[in-house]
This record gives structure tokens, C-alpha cells and sequence, in this order.
């Protein structure tokens, strides 16, 4: 290697460097700025009550959408999984679902699955008052027999 060359290296290591120190730096001084400004903005909304009197009544109303939202489809999914139950009871002749259910014998051959199934809602609210049980109800009919 001739000297210009191991030079010329040598530069190009300090320059970059001096570029990843830069970063570094500049890295460093952003976090402190975001960190300043933080503390400052959190020591300004020292004592601020309205906050929290805002934030409360804004989470009960978020709660209880919450919970209705959950109890619809929580009523929803329970019928589905019942129905899903009876006519697969009822398509691969298995006799009987393995939910409660009642079977009622048809005229021409076949029957009708009839199930009922109670679940409950997990309550989210503490404004939730209301029952919390889901009566789902479903038919079938197997045609099999």
C-alpha cells in the first residue's frame, strides 16, 4: 500500500466517525429536548382537576357502549354456537346434539332439534344493573331418519 492510499483510508475512518458521532449527538440532544419538554408541560397541569373531572364521566360512557356492544354479539356468538351444535347433530346422524336438546319426531320421517342455552355476559360496567345472562335459542331439522 502507498502512503496516499493508507491516507486516504485513515481519512475516511475519521470521517465517518465523526459522521456516527454527529448522529449520536444529535440523537441525544433530541431526547433531551422531548425529555425537557415533557417535564415542563407535565409540571404546568399541576393540581388540574377539570382533567379528571372530564376524563370520568368520558370512561363510564365508554364502559357502557362497551357493554352493550359486548352483549350483542356475546348474544350473537351463543346462538351461533348452539345452532353450529344442532346441525352438526342433525347433518352427520349422531343422534342427538350434545347440547340439551329436545327432539320432536316428524310425520314423514326425520326430526326437529330444538335447544336452549344460557350463558353469561362478563360485566365491564359498574353501571352494568341489568342481567347478564344470554337465552339463545335454536332449531334443526334432520331429515335423516
Amino acid at each position: 500500500m502507498s502512503v496516499s492510499s493508507r491516507s486516504r483510508s485513515a481519512t475516511q475512518r475519521s470521517a465517518t466517525q465523526r459522521s456516527a458521532t454527529q448522529r449520536s449527538a444529535t440523537q441525544r440532544s433530541a431526547t433531551q429536548s422531548v425529555a425537557r419538554f415533557t417535564i415542563s408541560f407535565l409540571k404546568s397541569q399541576d393540581g388540574v382537576v377539570e382533567s379528571t373531572l372530564v376524563m370520568i364521566p368520558t370512561i363510564m360512557v365508554f364502559l357502557g357502549v362497551l357493554q352493550i356492544a359486548l352483549s350483542g354479539l356475546g348474544h350473537g356468538i351463543a346462538t351461533n354456537r348452539l345452532q353450529g351444535d344442532l346441525a352438526r347433530g342433525a347433518l352427520f346422524q349422531s343422534g342427538r346434539p350434545s347440547t340439551n336438546a329436545l327432539t320432536l319426531p316428524l310425520t314423514g320421517g326425520g326430526s326437529i332439534f330444538y335447544g336452549e342455552n344460557s350463558t353469561s355476559n362478563p360485566s365491564l360496567s359498574p353501571l352494568d344493573l341489568g342481567s347478564s345472562l344470554i337465552n339463545s335459542r335454536s332449531l334443526a331439522v334432520d331429515e335423516n331418519q
